[in-house]
């Protein structure tokens, strides 16, 4: 592990433990090193640039987060094969920010770039390219396009399911996504059946603010049908 990898990782350690401002300016001094270490354009500096925008991102600083991300990817774009790679994350990151903002254009338009790279360089099972599917759903939902919620959010499921094993808490997400989708449909039972899915897996990660918002979301599925 060379120094500037050691800055990153502690970084993201101090990151983890709830410093966001110790691990912004480590990454700041990562930042340094690696634009007097390398290239102009390298996949080394466009990593940092990503790690602060995900930092800022979840400090809920958009526009610094945005900066960081659009500096990202110049570096991934002259970058080789697996900075092309790293260029569709951040394009699904960029979407995740802009979704957060209530941009649901600029979020479309983000996620269907990274999709045409992780088509282009990732196999079709990849589970990064589940996470992305899963994204565009979240979206699709949120501009009340539940049909394509629903077809996103399977895809997800059939790439989770065949990469996971069956109690795994990304399947547990993404029954409870789509079980939310049919619920929204009128679907109540291919929606409780999503829900219990999502509960019984939970359940068995003791994963308590889950398990009790999937059993609120059932109350009022049973609500809608009428029932006691």
């Amino acid at each position: 592990m060379d120094e500037l990898e050691k800055r990153i990782q502690e970084a993201l350690s101090l990151h983890r433990q709830g410093d966001g401002q110790q691990a912004l300016a480590l990454l700041r001094e990562a930042l340094h090193t690696a634009q007097a270490a390398r290239p102009v354009a390298h996949e080394d500096i466009a990593a940092v640039y990503d790690h602060m925008a995900r930092i800022l991102m979840q400090q809920e600083d958009y526009s610094e987060a945005l900066m960081y991300y659009k500096k990202a990817l110049v570096h991934e774009r002259w970058a080789r094969k697996a900075g092309r790679q790293n260029l569709s994350i951040t394009y699904n990151n960029l979407g995740i920010l802009y979704s957060r903002q209530k941009g649901y254009r600029k979020a479309s338009n983000a996620y269907n770039k990274s999709l045409r790279l992780h088509q282009k360089y990732m196999p079709s099972d990849d589970l990064g390219l589940a996470t992305l599917y899963s994204n565009m759903g979240v979206l699709a939902t949120e501009r009340g396009e539940f049909f394509l919620a629903q077809s996103l959010f399977r895809q997800t499921r059939d790439i989770r399911e065949k990469a996971l094993p069956p109690d795994h808490p990304e399947l547990g997400d993404v029954y409870g996504q789509l079980g939310r989708t049919y619920f929204l449909k009128g679907h109540y039972d291919m929606a409780l059946d999503c829900y219990q899915k999502s509960i019984a897996i939970f359940e068995k990660h003791n994963d308590t603010q889950a398990v009790e918002d999937l059993k609120q979301g059932i109350e009022w599925l049973r609500r809608r049908r009428g029932e006691e």
